[in-house]
């Protein structure tokens, strides 16, 4: 059943919501759209000026965790904690329910760059004891389910442009093991590989538009690899003396050369040589949650607990947008 999607200028000068308890953000390929999970879901559709509130699906509260936009921004794809997979196919305007299992949080959602290819991952499948991975080839009409394999937890899944080559990273949830895994497919999620990586617990993962470049972030270091996977370069951390900070979350360009990573205690930071080296785009006392970026990485997308900020100059200045719900 169609949610219509009631749009309403969110003006600037509107009371600020405490927090939205943000979970996930994505941004089409211009990074015209750009759209927001939390508590409440938001769409931005003037580069992240201002940000409207999709109405509530149910009466009941749902908590988002998941949520991904192809490249034109027509395509749109939210994760509930409790409802399954929402989808919109004409930029946000109305919203239909998937019929994906429902099952917990939906972790990580990545699409082709028109959106006929999806994929999204669910942290804990309740009957069968571990995570889930379910494939959609024609826009989020019809799903199909695969479980993962050794009882693993998939944390995050990225996507090439055309949605055959896919890398997830992985942990054990039986053995209570955060060792990292990485997990590739080249036949569009049909069957996965493992391939040896560093010996660290993996936080986040981006792609470049081919699927070739890889970079991880870890909590001893970040890896980078231009060859899917056959060899990694190990890029010390930034604050190697300060064990409890790290890259939480990245994103990456189109080309892979520039990276955006988020950390847990204040700096937002990026790179425009692969990830080799980093600097500091923006340094404000905030926990940084997700992150996102056009593919030309001129607008960027940081979200905190309740706040978002935006820029439109590839990180030379931010601004802060508030929500109203």
């Amino acid at each position: 059943m169609w949610v219509l999607f009631l749009v309403a200028l969110c003006v600037l000068s509107a009371s600020v919501a405490a927090t939205n308890n943000n979970e996930c953000v994505a941004t089409s390929g211009s990074g015209q759209f750009i759209l927001l999970a939390g508590s409440h879901n938001f769409i931005s559709s003037d580069f992240g000026k201002t940000f409207v509130q999709i109405p509530d699906f149910y009466p009941v509260t749902e908590y988002w965790h998941g949520c991904a936009i192809d490249e034109t921004g027509q395509h749109m794809v939210l994760g509930s904690s409790t409802s399954g997979l929402w989808i919109s196919k004409n930029f946000g305007q109305s919203w239909a329910s998937s019929g994906a299992d429902n099952h917990d949080a939906w972790l990580s959602i990545a699409t082709s760059s028109v959106g006929d290819r999806m994929v999204a991952t669910n942290c804990f499948d309740s009957p069968s004891g571990h995570g889930q991975m379910v494939f959609s080839s024609d826009f989020g009409s019809t799903w199909a389910v695969k479980t993962a394999p050794q009882y693993l937890m998939y944390n995050k899944v990225v996507s090439d442009s055309t949605g055959k080559y896919l890398a997830a990273i992985a942990q054990s949830s039986k053995t209570g093991m955060t060792t990292g895994m990485l997990l590739l497919s080249d036949d569009f999620g049909g069957s996965w590989l493992s391939v040896p990586v560093p010996y660290d617990t993996f936080l986040s993962i981006a792609s470049d538009a081919t699927g070739k470049l890889l970079t991880i972030t870890g909590s001893k270091a970040n890896y980078v690899s231009k060859d899917r996977g056959a060899f990694w370069e190990t890029v010390p951390k930034i604050y190697p003396d300060l064990w409890n900070v790290n890259f939480f979350r990245v994103s990456a360009s189109a080309t892979g050369q520039n990276v955006l990573a988020l950390t847990n205690t204040r700096e937002i930071f990026v790179s425009s040589d692969f990830g080799q080296t980093w600097g500091v785009s923006y340094n404000r006392n905030e926990s940084w949650r997700y992150g996102a970026n056009s593919a030309d990485f001129k607008v960027l997308v940081a979200v905190t607990s309740g706040d978002v900020a935006v820029s439109r100059d590839a990180g030379e200045t931010w601004d802060f947008v508030p929500l109203k719900v």
